[in-house]
């Protein structure tokens, strides 16, 4: 059985692993099929992350400054992150909040549901309109959009909570505060990483989207000059650069979970010695 299970593992591992050459190998293949002047092959854009990192003569030509793709990937990358983080963990408050005090519950219950059906986009312009076109505007959206998906999901999580638990810490003494804090809160951390890991991908999605319609800085500035150009293989590079981001949070996002979770195996190895 051992070894059945070994195999199967690394056979997991091994598709993983081939996942990558075969997209490249498509996309090669469709780069000689339409010819490199409309999609510029896997080399020519992996050679231009570097090359175009810290300066590119084409980037300056097309608007978006003369410092290369590097002005750009850090302005996006500290954006989304901060507004992402900062909504996050105004959700996950105002979630445990909003459980814990029936009548706040009420209060919010109607505005938060009203705001869930407007597309995040739909308040860039309205926004830039009321108040320019600055970074604080764009991380407004991210912090709204991040506030709300994990509001909901926060509230949802902690439905799912055996109430056994509060109960019993009640029983012993704990407060209500030290229950959210010391029972509720490690509970609903394993169901809140997947709304955690979607959100945080299509906060960058959003971010290119915002930047486009107005930005000093950011990759989505670069994506808006380079169509104008008709540049692909800096749109292309500027798409791996959101790749490469995008998958950069999500594995600190899982590691991190991973360390603030980690009583789960001790919970799942003590439940096997039994």
């Amino acid at each position: 059985m051992k070894t059945k299970g070994r195999s199967r593992f690394q056979l997991c591992d091994l598709l993983k692993v081939l996942s990558i050459p075969v997209l490249l190998a498509v996309w090669h293949l469709m780069s000689l099929w339409l010819g490199s002047y409309r999609l510029p092959n896997e080399i020519t854009v992996l050679k231009g992350l570097f090359t175009t990192l810290f300066s590119s003569e084409k980037l300056n030509m097309a608007g978006a400054g003369d410092h290369g793709f590097w002005p750009h990937v850090a302005a996006t990358f500290l954006k989304v992150t901060a507004g992402y983080t900062l909504g996050s963990l105004l959700g996950v408050l105002a979630g445990m909040l909003m459980k814990m005090h029936k009548r706040l519950r009420y209060f919010l219950h109607l505005p938060i549901d009203v705001l869930r059906t407007v597309p995040p986009i739909a308040f860039v312009p309205i926004l830039f309109m009321l108040l320019g076109r600055s970074v604080a505007v764009q991380l407004a959206v991210i912090v709204l959009y991040s506030f709300l998906t994990i509001v909901v999901n926060t509230m949802n999580a902690i439905g799912n909570v055996p109430p056994i638990y509060q109960r019993y810490a009640l029983t012993l003494g704990a407060s209500r505060t030290r229950v959210q804090r010391d029972v509720i809160l490690p509970c609903i951390l394993p169901e809140l990483l997947g709304a955690f890991r979607v959100g945080i991908i299509w906060a960058w999605g959003y971010q290119v989207i915002i930047e486009m319609m107005g930005s000093e800085h950011g990759l989505g500035k670069v994506f808006y000059h380079t169509k104008l150009m008709n540049a692909l293989d800096l749109v292309l590079i500027g798409v791996v650069w959101v790749i490469i981001l995008a998958g950069v949070t999500d594995l600190l996002l899982g590691l991190f979970w991973g360390r603030a979770t980690r009583w789960q195996e001790k919970v799942k190895s003590e439940a096997v010695k039994r």
